[in-house]
């Protein structure tokens, strides 16, 4: 979404276009989408409100204003690239091992995502399969008076719906591929394993392997 909707587009020529993509990237990686993302007239919008700006009131101001300084519709007012190198938002980034000690944390947690996910699925699905079959055994041991005919019924039921259940849980492990998940997140992280993902890892290696 460059403003070179603007009739007149020249000083596209002379690489602010690019200045203002940065600016537009900046956005949709901090929020997920772009500005207007869901709106038609995209072109329209551009041309006729002011420069987007984030929808949340959260960011820091240093990220605000080189915001700004990326999204100047009057392209001889936007910063060159060489100026936004400058900007504090650039100059006052921590050193790059705390960065990609923040992403690679960041990452652990999306990947163990699918797996705790997963894992609460079963317990549950677990935890009705005993209680169904703890009814069953109960109608066997009266299976003599006609009530417990129903009891039975109903018991069988329940386990065949718990069965159903814990099945259910196990394919939400497979799309995901959450045994690849957690090696990955095992190998990409040189600490101690955490407790969930031991449980998850030996509960996937005794029968949750992807397809």
């Amino acid at each position: 979404m460059l403003t070179q909707f603007y009739p007149n587009a020249l000083w596209c020529l002379l690489f602010q276009c690019d200045i203002w993509s940065l600016g537009i990237t900046a956005i949709e990686m901090a929020e997920g989408k772009t500005p207007y993302a869901d709106q038609e007239l995209v072109s329209d919008l551009i041309i006729n409100n002011d420069s987007p700006r984030l929808i949340s009131r959260t960011w820091s101001q240093t990220f605000v204003s080189f915001l700004e300084s990326c999204l100047e519709k009057d392209p001889s007012r936007r910063w060159s690239a060489e100026e936004l190198l400058q900007h504090p938002f650039i100059t006052e980034l921590p050193p790059a091992k705390t960065i990609r000690a923040e992403i690679e944390e960041h990452l652990r947690a999306v990947q163990n995502r699918p797996a705790k996910q997963g894992l609460r699925a079963v317990r549950w699905a677990r935890k009705q399969l005993r209680r169904a079959r703890e009814q069953l055994r109960g109608a066997r041991e009266h299976l003599r008076p006609r009530w417990a005919m129903e009891q039975l019924r109903r018991a069988r039921e329940q386990l065949r719906q718990a069965r159903e259940q814990l099945r259910r849980a196990r394919e939400q492990l497979r799309p995901c591929c959450a045994m690849e998940h957690l090696r990955r997140a095992c190998d990409f992280c040189a600490i101690e394993t955490s407790p969930e993902q031991k449980e998850a890892q030996q509960m996937a290696l005794e029968g949750f392997a992807c397809v």
